[in-house]
């Protein structure tokens, strides 16, 4: 969670990092699942800048 992150990424909620942490506190035996789509979000969000 950073001030530099795009909005996309980390700062709407229901969406992107906030979505996918909400997630993994609900199933947190998925720690390599959680960590993909971090990653995967986050790609996706810094292209569109």
């Amino acid at each position: 969670m950073s001030d530099l992150a795009p909005a996309a990424f980390g700062g709407t909620a229901g969406q992107g990092e906030w979505k996918i942490l909400q997630d993994f506190l609900e199933k947190p035996a998925d720690v390599d699942g959680t960590a993909s789509k971090l990653e995967s979000s986050a790609a996706k969000a810094f292209k569109k800048q």
